[in-house]
């Protein structure tokens, strides 16, 4: 395999810029990936070549027309604002305020992981226009320092937008 990538509207590169051989495999796909929490693959196209053909490459018109990014902001007055400590069976609050309509998640970040699969996302509810909310209940067995509490928003368009709470958990 041997692979090149750049950005939209400069030039290809001259050289390869991976050059690998893989002697197992009998079928499967091309493809970008990441294992960092977070991180987004920002592709708009991806063309193959196979047999000694030369890969396609996109249209000049490949994009579309541009989707304005969401507008800073847009997660606000988000709680907890300050450090909590739960024991068992207890819960906390996750609320923020934001436009109307969106789809919104939640996640607990643990310190000190090594999961290479990003942590689970809970869902919130629009409790009312603009206010969102979603709950969390620490379970028993798990003792934890330092907990972060992310939320992220979806508007129509897919754009998606990310902030972690001021307050952190911790957990008995």
């Amino acid at each position: 395999m041997q692979l090149k990538v750049w950005p939209d509207g400069e030039d290809e590169p001259d050289s390869w810029q991976i050059v690998t051989t893989e002697d197992n495999m009998y079928g499967g796909h091309v493809g970008f990936s990441h294992s960092t929490p977070g991180a987004v693959n920002d592709f708009a196209y991806i063309g193959v070549g196979v047999g000694g053909e030369r890969a396609p490459h996109a249209d000049d018109d490949h994009l579309g027309e541009p989707v304005d990014p969401p507008e800073e902001g847009l997660i606000r007055n988000l709680q907890p604002a300050e450090n909590m400590t739960l024991a068992a069976g207890e819960s906390v609050r996750i609320a923020f305020d934001s436009d109307p309509g969106l789809n919104a998640v939640f996640s607990i970040r643990l310190p000190l992981t090594s999961q290479s699969q990003p942590p689970t996302e809970l869902p919130m509810w629009e409790s009312s226009p603009g206010q969102y909310v979603g709950y969390w209940t620490a379970i028993r067995n798990l003792s934890v320092q330092g907990a972060e509490i992310e939320v992220k928003v979806t508007d129509a368009d897919g754009n998606e937008t990310r902030e972690t709470a001021e307050g952190r958990l911790n957990i008995n």
